[in-house]
């Protein structure tokens, strides 16, 4: 979970399943009636198996049928135990299908329309902890693990985006820009009590931009660094995280008209 794109076999499957909910609960509906009058007459739906000359319709509906079953309560197969009035939806019939508890908290930060995609990309990686760092990599290889912007400790994901000295000097400037704490142990940690506190939709929003860039631009100078052989200036990815955001403000400012006072207090 977390990048936010659905699988269209489950969620078609959710929606034909909202059909047998239809029929479970004798909708008022003229293709139920004929349904129950054809077929079922004093059948229960949930025990209804498809005649064989039965249309395909009713074949795929019984299908879809015997799997959603096991989702509703075994004394009163009628309502959904996933939903507190019992109620079948299309989006928790697909979630349960799925197996899938809840969506990730933190995927409407990461997936705000506030944030430039490919940054969001490469937050949403290193939330997951699936970027390709050293550490990582040194289960499949045998490489020099140390961290390269600094050259003290193994590079592993908190690390590289919190611990090393380098990140730490981008964080303070951006975060002291940004009226938020430094980031100490556990990025995805962080970013919750960083949201916690009550505050305009489109401060959240810039804050999600600011965050975005800077996991973004210190994945970007670490890689200058380990590949190009380049000098990281902190300073420097400073400026360059607060140029991208005043012109994402900007562009947002453009397309909402959200963000007036924003630009104020940002340029």
């Amino acid at each position: 979970m977390g990048l936010g794109l659905k699988n269209l076999e489950v969620w078609n499957q959710a929606c034909v399943a909202k059909l047998v909910w239809a029929i479970a609960m004798k909708k008022d509906l003229f293709w139920v009636r004929w349904i129950h009058g054809r077929y079922l007459k004093t059948q229960q739906w949930w025990d209804f198996k498809a005649p064989s000359d039965a249309c395909w319709y009713l074949k795929k509906l019984c299908r879809v049928k015997d799997f959603y079953k096991w989702g509703s309560t075994p004394n009163n197969r009628w309502k959904w135990h996933h939903h507190s009035h019992g109620e079948f939806t299309v989006s928790i019939g697909y979630l349960w299908s799925l197996n899938a508890q809840k969506r990730a908290r933190w995927a409407r930060y990461i997936w705000s329309k506030a944030c430039i995609p490919r940054q969001a990309i490469i937050w949403w990686l290193a939330i997951k902890k699936k970027l390709l760092v050293k550490q990582r990599l040194s289960k499949y290889m045998q490489i020099d693990t140390k961290c390269k912007l600094c050259n003290e400790a193994d590079e592993d994901h908190n690390y590289v985006f919190i611990t090393c000295r380098f990140p730490v000097i981008v964080w303070r400037g951006i975060c002291n820009w940004m009226g938020m704490r430094s980031p100490q142990r556990d990025l995805e940690l962080w970013l919750y009590s960083a949201m916690k506190k009550k505050q305009l939709g489109a401060k959240k929003d810039i804050k999600c931009t600011a965050i975005a860039a800077t996991v973004y631009n210190v994945w970007y100078e670490r890689n200058k660094v380990e590949f190009y052989k380049a000098q990281g200036n902190a300073q420097e990815v400073i400026k360059r995280i607060m140029e991208q955001v005043r012109q994402r403000i900007l562009f947002l400012e453009f397309k909402t008209h959200r963000y007036t006072q924003l630009i104020e207090q940002t340029m």
